[in-house]
């Protein structure tokens, strides 16, 4: 300041200013000097904000990246690679980030995430929705469907179990019919036997009785017959 100071007074010693000049320049030269230590201050905050933004642009970068990985896995997780099932068969979600990008608008390529992407998903979530309450609907009939079935079965269980007892209780009539039927088939058996051998006796006493009688017929015969004369 003190070597300006000097040359400015050199300056007017040679131009031979008025004092008047001289003050008005140096007026002007505390405000130039002012606004240059102004702008300086303020190139330093700017350095500093411009510091700043970088490291918070870095981070936003990472958060951004870490973002988009989470979002691409989503997507594979939930079967969204192109391509997608119909009515969505045109529609790409995949989105990249290209952080080196000088424009702004092209930090992300892609669909347009408000435009295309976000109402996507949300009819996605409605499709899913919608078939998970199907199946949900499916589920509730199947489930009717088998508690209908489990007390058919209880009551057939019932029914067999009540077969069952009356087939026992046959088999055990029919143990008791049988027995009686070999019992009264061993009495037959001895009466049978009984009967043949009265039978045997009867025919040996006729018999006995048929020759007798035919002796005898034969000795009248013999008796009676008629003399010649």
């Amino acid at each position: 300041m003190r070597a300006e100071e000097q040359r400015l007074s050199d300056i007017v010693k040679v131009q031979n200013l008025s004092p008047e000049e001289v003050l008005r320049m140096n007026t002007e030269h505390e405000s130039l000097s002012r606004e240059v230590e102004s702008l300086k201050h303020k190139i330093a905050e700017t350095s500093q904000v411009v510091v700043r933004l970088e490291v918070s642009l870095t981070r936003k970068v990472s958060d951004a990246e870490e973002a988009l990985d989470q979002y691409t896995s989503l997507l594979s997780t939930l079967g969204l690679f192109p391509p997608l099932p119909p009515p969505l068969e045109d529609v790409d979600l995949t989105i990249d980030l290209y952080s080196a990008a000088a424009n702004p608008q092209g930090l992300l390529s892609g669909a347009d995430i408000r435009k295309v992407v976000k109402p996507t998903l949300s009819r996605i979530t409605e499709m899913k929705r919608t078939a998970h309450a199907d199946v949900e609907s499916e589920r509730i009939r199947v489930d009717d469907e088998l508690d209908q079935l489990n007390l058919e079965c209880e009551t057939i269980e019932e029914e067999v179990l009540e077969v069952m007892n009356k087939t026992n209780a046959l088999s055990d009539q029919a143990d008791e019919l049988r027995e009686a039927a070999q019992q009264e088939a061993l009495v037959s058996n001895a009466e049978a036997s009984r009967l043949e051998r009265d039978l045997a006796a009867a025919r040996t006493a006729a018999m006995a009785n048929g020759v007798g009688v035919k002796s005898r017929l034969q000795a009248l015969q013999i008796a009676y017959v008629p003399f010649d004369t």
